[in-house]
């Protein structure tokens, strides 16, 4: 009990400090910070401590250009499902989130209390629409999905028949504040019935 008191007093302090640098430099770090505290949090294995945790993050959550592995991925969604609270933003831009790993994530949000102001999973390589559809619901404003397909080199923008699933999916949920940027300037909203 003692050692994860310990390690929760850290996790306090990171995620309660900012490094005094510049903004983006400051999240990174405590993006890094945070990764590294949530795969050290696996050897508890308790499902209360992991609630006790998910109470902790921050409301804005970036992890932006951090090649995540199958293992972070695991441990974020392993914490984010315990999430109540909501958040400002989960923000994956640029981190090599495969199909694998992003349902990791996608399960987590699915199954969480909380919901989403912004969602951002730009520029990766995931190779279902219908993964991005199951998430729609727990965003409250936007999701930024620019070039977030896999590609045959790298990633690439939402296809046709990807964009009217998504367009079909945003239709069905029939929420006015949602919104989906699928390429610079392209943005799908809610048709009105």
């Amino acid at each position: 009990m003692l050692l994860f008191q310990k390690f929760k007093s850290k996790f306090r302090s990171i995620t309660m400090t900012t490094v005094k640098t510049s903004p983006r430099t400051a999240a990174d770090q405590t993006a890094r910070e945070i990764l590294t505290l949530l795969l050290d949090i696996r050897e508890f294995n308790d499902a209360d401590k992991d609630k006790d945790i998910a109470s902790l993050l921050p409301r804005t959550m970036r992890f932006n250009n951090i090649l995540l592995t199958d293992s972070e991925a695991h441990c974020i969604g392993r914490i984010l499902c315990h999430r109540e609270k909501d958040l400002d933003e989960l923000s994956f831009s640029r981190c090599s989130l495969t199909t694998k790993r992003f349902n990791h994530i996608k399960g987590a949000v699915v199954e969480m209390k909380a919901m989403i102001g912004r969602l951002n999973i730009d520029s990766n390589n995931l190779n279902s629409v219908e993964d991005l559809c199951a998430v729609l619901h727990k965003v409250q404003n936007k999701v930024f999905m620019i070039g977030c397909f896999a590609g045959l080199a790298a990633w690439r923008y939402a296809n046709e028949e990807e964009t009217d699933v998504l367009q079909r999916k945003l239709d069905e949920l029939q929420s006015p504040s949602l919104s989906i940027e699928i390429a610079r300037g392209e943005i799908l909203t809610a048709r009105q019935t």
